[in-house]
């Protein structure tokens, strides 16, 4: 019996000891759920992604501007900031040329200028949820042909996997647009007064009367404005008919005004807008090989 008795005792101390056991690890568990109650993990961040949409291939005849390009941003709440966008090309170049028909040498030529970065300037909501048009403005002033290529849009850490790229082809190292100009196929001859040009590139008239004199130090360059890089036709390869060129007339006080005209327009097609890309050479007989450039385009209607 005193054996018996035994046994029972050292069974109810072990009984005692379990239970003591799960009261605690209870205890335990409750105050981890309370610990985790009191401080919840962060909800997971979205992952942000930055995709281009749309023409990824822009260029210009002007030193100066700006182009559009869509891109779509997810992962991102509000409304980005044009500061939070980088662009990193993989290649700049840059380079110059001599016209034939200029007589200076190679060694005269105006040297080559620093590339000036794209810039981001704003950014607007697109026509889709999570779309974005940035606008980038670009400065070629002091070279002839600039390009971009293989350009990443980043924002912030985020880089796209997709590249765009931008060439400025004015073929002068100062070259600036007139606006929208309008001929009718009715017409038999287009003229169009272009001193408008040279006032935007700051020439006086002493020197673009020299370029448009008999000095030869000025030529011009057709094509399309659709065209994605600048022509060096004197003519319309598909419309031989239409027939431009350079001209002059005189005010009352006998000064020169530099024109452009297109003889029998009626042969270009109507709702197609052409250009004439007139380049002179600065200081006439005297350049550098520096020119200025005026880029017209013309919408031909009926």
């Amino acid at each position: 019996m005193k054996q018996m008795s035994n046994v029972i005792k050292r069974m109810s101390a072990r009984l005692m000891m379990l239970a003591a056991m799960c009261i605690t690890l209870s205890v335990f568990t409750a105050c981890s759920d309370d610990d985790e109650k009191d401080d919840p993990l962060p909800p997971s961040q979205p992952k942000i992604e930055v995709g281009l949409e749309g023409n990824t291939s822009f260029s210009s005849f002007t030193s100066t501007g700006s182009f559009e390009l869509t891109v779509k941003l997810t992962g991102v709440e509000g409304t980005p900031k044009a500061e939070n966008f980088t662009l990193s090309p993989a290649t700049e170049s840059v380079s110059n040329l001599i016209y034939d028909w200029d007589e200076i040498s190679p060694e005269e030529e105006a040297p080559l200028q620093e590339i000036k970065p794209l810039a981001i300037s704003a950014v607007e909501a697109g026509d889709a949820p999570d779309v974005y048009r940035l606008t980038i403005d670009y400065d070629a002033t002091g070279n002839m042909i600039v390009s971009w290529s293989d350009i990443h849009v980043s924002y912030e850490e985020t880089r796209s996997r997709q590249t765009f790229s931008f060439s400025y082809e004015g073929i002068a190292q100062n070259s600036v647009a007139m606006p929208l100009q309008t001929a009718k196929k009715s017409t038999e001859e287009f003229w169009l007064d272009i001193r408008e040009g040279f006032e935007a590139l700051e020439i006086e008239y002493k020197e673009y009367q020299d370029s448009f004199g008999s000095h030869g130090t000025c030529s011009f360059y057709v094509g399309l404005e659709s065209d994605s890089s600048l022509s060096f036709e004197r003519t319309w390869p598909n419309y031989p008919d239409a027939v431009p060129g350079l001209g002059s007339s005189y005010t009352e006080d006998a000064k020169m005004i530099p024109m452009i005209n297109i003889k029998n327009p009626s042969a270009l097609e109507a709702g197609q807008i052409y250009y004439l890309h007139v380049v002179v050479l600065r200081g006439g007989l005297h350049g550098k090989g520096e020119y200025a450039a005026i880029h017209v385009p013309v919408l031909i209607e009926e």
